[in-house]
């Protein structure tokens, strides 16, 4: 369906964002929720052990560059943390 497509497209889109940030960081559970005024655009992310930028760096770097893609998009976003 059109919705998978578009799901698909922002996905491989922010991954690219993901990957400009770090080569080393995942990100997992993507999925969209339309609503009247935006885009919520929910996924994880796992960094490495003792990355050297505060979740809410990552938060802030990854919602703005999602923001900048398109201003009706927010993006939300939690982190896990690898233990390896």
């Amino acid at each position: 369906s059109n919705d998978d497509d578009f799901t698909m497209q922002l996905k491989e889109q922010v991954g690219v964002i993901i990957k400009k940030l770090d080569d080393n960081i995942r990100f997992h559970d993507f999925r969209i929720v339309a609503g009247p005024t935006h885009t919520n655009i929910i996924f994880d992310v796992v960094v490495p052990f003792q990355y050297n930028r505060t979740d809410e760096e990552v938060i802030g770097y990854l919602q703005a560059e999602i923001y900048r893609l398109n201003n009706s998009y927010f993006a939300v976003i939690e982190v896990d943390k690898a233990y390896q």
